[in-house]
């Protein structure tokens, strides 16, 4: 794959990871510019094998597909045929709005201790809301 088809791969893995470009680039190991090189469409030398599997990982896809996106075929062959076909897998960037997106990007920039007192106040949310209301609508409808 050329690194034309390879950039709208790495954009799709980039948005299932749900934080910024360089916290992307910060976990893949790679610096922010090197990020940009293969995001954008110009000629650049494909990742290494490590590094596809890397963004598989953090992107949350096969890592057949990402080999196979950087024109690693053998190693992608090789890795079907150790393991078997890649498992199907719930795609989080076409389940997850672009609004759920942004406090996703928020919440990755909390402290330990924010989102613990944020947990607290949604499971306080939650318990007074069954206590006055009772379940949810939608839980409701279904339980009649």
């Amino acid at each position: 794959m050329t690194p034309h088809h390879f950039a709208p791969l790495l954009r799709h893995l980039l948005t299932n990871f749900g934080g910024t470009k360089q916290a992307f680039a910060k976990a893949l190991g790679i610096a922010p510019s090197a990020l940009s090189r293969l995001l954008s469409q110009r000629a650049a030398p494909p990742p290494s094998i490590l590094l596809c599997l890397r963004m598989a990982q953090l992107g949350r896809t096969d890592a057949s597909r990402v080999l196979r996106g950087a024109g690693h075929q053998e190693a992608a062959d090789l890795l079907e045929a150790l393991y078997g076909a890649p498992i199907a897998r719930p795609d989080l960037g076409a389940h997850v709005t672009a609004h759920e997106l942004s406090h996703l990007v928020d919440w990755r920039k909390l402290t330990a201790a924010d989102i613990r007192a944020i947990n607290v106040f949604i499971d306080r949310a939650i318990t007074a809301r069954a206590r006055t209301n009772g379940p949810p609508r939608h839980q409701r409808a279904l339980a009649r």
